[in-house]
């Protein structure tokens, strides 16, 4: 099962863009804490870049920098060649869900 559940900051609000046949899409960024703490006491993060479609869009657009939120989400997996025929992968956080938590 293709399932991915983040629990997250927005580091980035919500961009919307639009495909060539005119679907409605966005993409935003969060910052989830990684589980274990360093030394110090402080967690590292990591940051995602998450895409939302259609209707979840108009649900992204409320979101703002620094509000927390959840995301339930599917991977995808793109790979592009460039000019000197290096190929270059791309792994895609494709939401199906999300809710502001606070």
């Amino acid at each position: 099962m293709n399932l991915t559940v983040l629990l997250g900051k927005v580091k980035e609000p919500l961009v919307v863009k639009e495909t060539s046949n005119g679907t409605q899409f966005g993409q935003f960024v969060i910052e989830v804490e990684r589980y274990y703490q360093k030394e110090d006491g402080l967690r590292e993060c990591d940051t995602f870049m998450v895409t939302v479609w259609r209707g979840l869009v108009d649900m992204a657009t409320d979101l703002k920098k620094g509000d927390i939120v959840s995301v339930r989400a599917h991977l995808t997996q793109n790979n592009f060649v460039r000019d000197d025929g290096e190929v270059l992968y791309r792994t895609d956080l494709v939401a199906e869900r999300i809710a502001q938590v606070a």
